[in-house]
């Protein structure tokens, strides 16, 4: 009895998380997908305080990524000359008007074949969203989207792009809405060409019952132990 109630737990969990490899609730930052550093991938990013461009002009002009593998064909600006750096030099738009970040993402595929993945996550410096970034369309494919935050308080987003063939680089637009006090710390992109098939790295946010389920089976499992006198 003992065992078939915790697997019903486990089942009722697996059911709700589906086959995600990643849950924003549960990370304590950003998450490394499976593929980063295999053949036919690109890596970088941007961590706190690194937003600022070669000028210290309060502006997105380009600033060469600060941590990843990848600098060859990384571009970085933002499509306004206003200010939506913070004294800290991290990203955040209150009082700003629309403005789309602009962001060139080489790839590391043979261009017209196969499968390729973009994976682009971010995180505020502390607490929620105020209104979180919307990703554009890029070559007709929309991104898969999941918000929300990790086990620090913080909020983060996931968006990924499959899309068929390859081209050396894409041009991707991220806009943060007009006064929206939208927060980024941290950027980081992640590429990944494949002649067979797109990544399966998915990431997602449970509901509040699937949390809830989680932690009745904590509970659960505690109580049997009470009573088998194992605690």
């Amino acid at each position: 009895m003992k065992t078939l109630f915790c697997l019903t737990l486990v089942g009722v969990f697996a059911a709700n998380i589906a086959s995600a490899q990643f849950v924003i609730n549960s990370s304590s930052g950003l998450f490394d997908p499976s593929f980063r550093g295999a053949a036919n991938t690109t890596w970088f990013g941007w961590g706190s305080g690194k937003f600022d461009g070669l000028t210290n002009n309060e502006l997105i002009d380009n600033p060469a990524p600060s941590f990843g593998t990848t600098t060859l064909g990384v571009s970085f600006t933002q499509s306004t000359a206003f200010d939506i750096l913070s004294s800290g030099n991290n990203i955040y738009t209150a009082g700003a008007p629309a403005t789309d970040l602009l962001l060139t993402i080489p790839t590391s595929g043979t261009p017209g074949s196969g499968f390729t993945t973009l994976i682009i996550q971010g995180k505020t410096a502390f607490g929620s969203y105020g209104v979180a970034p919307a990703f554009n369309d890029i070559a007709g494919v929309s991104a898969s989207y999941a918000q929300g935050n990790n086990l620090l308080g913080v909020g983060q987003f996931w968006a990924k792009y499959e899309i068929a063939g390859n081209l050396s680089s894409y041009d991707l637009a991220i806009t943060l809405a007009e006064n929206s006090n939208t927060s980024i710390a941290e950027l980081e992109v992640d590429t990944y060409w494949s002649a067979t098939g797109f990544s399966t790295d998915v990431t997602v946010v449970p509901e509040p019952t699937s949390l809830a389920l989680l932690g009745l089976g904590s509970f659960a499992g505690l109580v049997l132990k009470k009573r088998s006198g194992k605690v």
